[in-house]
């Protein structure tokens, strides 16, 4: 069945014709590609200044979900993942509940590139990003477990950055 235009689909004049609709129509690659939308300010109401935020993607398997939050700060090239308090088995309900004094362990992965951050957010599961990609990158838990704590390293970190 011939086309409309009665032009063959390969035809290199028909790709250059839609190219240079295209770059009418909204410019350049060059030109489209802003400096400034490299350096995005991220602020995170759970992570803090310079911080992307989302809630741990989970694969949905059924149970509870072990990771809570991710947070990645693309200056840095840190990770930071937010588990669920640890917890115990309630004798009279048969539920798990939280142990007394137990906080969520914070634990940051540095040397995480952009690509890892983009195939954690869009993988099926926090755990299975763990288990193929997450070990590979040095890791160690934040000090205090809190945003407070996080921010404390990330100045620090900074600043040996600079010097």
């Amino acid at each position: 069945m011939p086309r409309k235009n009665n032009i063959p689909k390969k035809n290199p004049d028909e790709l250059l014709k839609r190219q240079a609709y295209g770059i009418a129509m909204y410019g350049t690659a060059e030109e489209y590609k802003n400096s400034e939308d490299e350096k995005e300010d991220f602020n995170s109401v759970y992570f803090g200044d310079g911080w992307e935020e989302q809630q741990a993607p989970s694969s949905g398997r059924g149970g509870k979900n072990r990771a809570e939050w991710v947070g990645y700060h693309r200056e840095l090239q840190w990770l930071v993942i937010v588990f669920r308090a640890n917890t115990v088995k309630d004798l009279k309900s048969g539920r798990q509940v939280p142990k007394k004094g137990a906080q969520e362990p914070w634990f940051i992965y540095e040397e995480v590139t952009l690509e890892d951050w983009e195939d954690l957010m869009t993988g099926g599961s926090t755990g299975d990003w763990l288990r193929f990609t997450g070990n590979f990158h040095p890791f160690h838990q934040c000090q205090s477990n809190d945003r407070a704590g996080l921010e404390a390293e990330v100045k620090s970190a900074l600043a040996l950055q600079e010097e």
